[in-house]
């Protein structure tokens, strides 16, 4: 019986490399109407900056850039949603070092996913602040 429990925790470790980070499943449902301010950075990807971001009913609807000589992104399917930062972190894969940092709710404040640890420039960071949410949680 301990034997099945390391082996199920050292499989999920290996699937789920985030393990000593403040990691919880979501306590209370994400909202899907709300604004916030999604910093990405790190890694070679065309979404790095501060933009403004507004969900509603679980999409994008739109992201403006924040900073002077960023542009703002041309495809909103490349901006995540609260859901879509706790997707990526579950299904990062098998080699992949998770860091996801929730809030007392389980809602995602900070992710960072490095996809390949000994290659270059394929991590994805984002941090998520001034969150107004003009819903009641549901999705």
């Amino acid at each position: 019986m301990r034997a099945t429990a390391l082996l199920l925790t050292a499989s999920v470790c290996v699937g789920f490399s985030g393990c000593g980070s403040e990691t919880a499943p979501s306590s209370e449902p994400l909202p899907s109407t709300y604004d916030l301010v999604l910093t990405s950075t790190c890694g070679e990807r065309s979404l790095i900056g501060d933009y403004q971001v507004s969900v509603v009913d679980g999409q994008v609807t739109s992201a403006t850039s924040l900073d002077p000589g960023y542009p703002s992104p041309r495809r909103l399917d490349d901006v995540p949603t609260l859901r879509d930062l706790l997707d990526k972190a579950e299904d990062a894969g098998a080699g992949a070092e998770v860091d996801l940092r929730t809030d007392d709710r389980g809602w995602p404040v900070e992710l960072s996913i490095d996809h390949l640890p000994r290659a270059v420039d394929d991590e994805e960071c984002y941090r998520v602040s001034h969150l107004e949410v003009h819903d009641a949680p549901g999705v």
